[in-house]
C-alpha cells in the first residue's frame, strides 16, 4: 500500500508543479517531498492563504522572514489539484474585478 501511495505521489507531483508554474502566479521550487514550496509572484502569500481558506482549501503559510512570501502546497489527488487551480484563477479574477 505504502509503495503504491509513493508511486502515485511521485507521478502526480510534477504535473501539479508544472500547472502551478504555468499560472504565472507562483514560482515552484523543485521538490522530492509530498509538498511543493511556492513563492508568490502576484499578490501576497497571506492574502492568497486567506482566500484559499475561505474556499476550504488549506495550504501552509509561514510568517517567518525567509518564507513570508511563500506557500507550501501538499500534493494530493488530481481532483484536489484541479480544485486548487480553479480557485487560484477565481481569486485573481475577483481581485481584478474589484480593482477595475
Amino acid at each position: 500500500f505504502l509503495l503504491g501511495a509513493v508511486r502515485t505521489l511521485v507521478r502526480d507531483r510534477e504535473p501539479l508543479a508544472r500547472q502551478l508554474a504555468e499560472t504565472g502566479r507562483l514560482e515552484v521550487y523543485p521538490s522530492r517531498a509530498n509538498f511543493l514550496l511556492c513563492r508568490v509572484l502576484r499578490g501576497s502569500a497571506p492574502r492568497w492563504n486567506q482566500e484559499l481558506r475561505r474556499r476550504g482549501i488549506f495550504v501552509r503559510y509561514f510568517e517567518t522572514p525567509r518564507l513570508e512570501d511563500h506557500l507550501r502546497i501538499s500534493v494530493g489527488r488530481p481532483q484536489d489539484h484541479q480544485t486548487l487551480l480553479a480557485a487560484l484563477k477565481e481569486i485573481e479574477g475577483t481581485w481584478l474585478a474589484q480593482a477595475g
